[in-house]
């Protein structure tokens, strides 16, 4: 019998065991409410509800004796996976590792294993038999590889290079690791922390503010790709983009000021270009689209133009003769073509 079909069996077993327990204390549930409470009631401890009671052989005979083996037989079919790449049932790791994460099936082994332990006591099972061991695992595989020391003159195919990583990491634990537990992100800290010293992430930086200040679209694209999963790097390049964004928009608007003052058709079209120029260049998905609103917000209430007429609420000035000029100019039309008609 191999290893996954060992867990598949695990697995399988639990599922319906649980099952028939359930089934068995619905069955059970007058004797549970009449005879099992008045027994309790009267101070006996070694009663139980049905349900209670089958969990409890289920621990002492089958769980306890076992537990630690098959959530490290989870572990090394993971490891075995990330160093052979070879094809692994996901789908029954990812089974069994919900059941250790499940709060309440945690809390009830947990109290089990306690009262009869002489050893220090377990406080999370999932964490301290799964979890701990999961990202120690990552960390010694990627700190056998070759951690790139980035060089100025090849930062783009090295950025390729972690981010590959990243990729085939970040994808693969999303497979199987619990959504409500903090593991995915232990995950992510950690490689951050192997692949991404400040020396690197200095020269990553610069490199990134080269191209937004370009403005090469192909090239952006390619390096808004690259730093998707990568939090760190995304949010240093979300940083320079706003930078960049805000003192495009400022010089922008500085040139116009004069005349943009008392002109709400060159000032408010002058804010619709720029915000169309980075709308194409950078909004590659939301958190950039979060950050050109942002930015936007920022110099358009204060900039030039408001600071010449003393006011920040000059903007929103502008904007409303505009907007009047524009349904003006509609409202005219349409008496024009009414008249022509009749």
């Amino acid at each position: 019998m191999t290893d996954e079909d060992r867990l598949r069996l695990y697995e399988k077993h639990f599922k319906k065991y649980t099952m028939a327990c359930k089934t068995l204390g619905g069955a059970c549930h007058y004797l549970n409410r009449h005879w099992v409470r008045r027994q309790y009631d009267q101070g006996r401890r070694d009663v139980y509800e049905i349900y209670e009671l089958a969990n409890q052989i289920w621990k002492e005979t089958f769980f306890k004796p076992i537990f630690p083996n098959i959530i490290q037989t989870c572990l090394n079919l993971i490891k075995e996976h990330r160093i052979n790449k070879l094809s692994i049932d996901i789908e029954t790791i990812k089974k069994i590792i919900e059941i250790y994460a499940d709060e309440n099936f945690n809390k009830e082994i947990k109290e089990s294993i306690d009262k009869d332990s002489t050893s220090e006591p377990i406080t999370d099972i999932y964490k301290q038999y799964f979890e701990i061991k999961f990202v120690q695992d990552a960390e010694d595989f990627y700190r056998q590889q070759k951690i790139l020391c980035l060089e100025s003159n090849s930062i783009m195919k090295d950025l390729t290079q972690i981010s590959t990583n990243f990729d085939e990491e970040i994808n693969f634990a999303k497979l199987f690791l619990p959504k409500f537990k903090s593991t995915f992100q232990m995950l992510i800290n950690k490689l951050e922390e192997i692949f991404l010293p400040d020396h690197n992430v200095n020269l990553i930086k610069d490199k990134m503010e080269t191209i937004v200040s370009a403005e090469n679209s192909q090239e952006i694209r390619h390096l808004c790709e690259l730093v998707r999963q990568i939090p760190k790097i995304k949010r240093e390049l979300t940083q320079l983009i706003e930078n960049h964004i805000y003192q495009f928009g400022i010089n922008t608007i500085e040139k116009i000021s004069e005349t943009a003052i008392n002109d709400p058709n060159l000032y408010i079209e002058t804010i619709f270009d720029i915000y169309e120029r980075f709308v194409k260049l950078f909004c590659t998905e939301p958190s950039f689209n979060i950050a050109l609103d942002k930015t936007c917000c920022k110099f358009i209430n204060n900039n030039a133009v408001t600071e010449k007429s003393g006011t920040t609420t000059k903007s929103a000035e502008l904007l409303a003769r505009y907007c009047d000029a524009l349904l003006k100019k509609a409202f005219a039309t349409f008496d024009s073509n009414l008249i022509k008609k009749n």
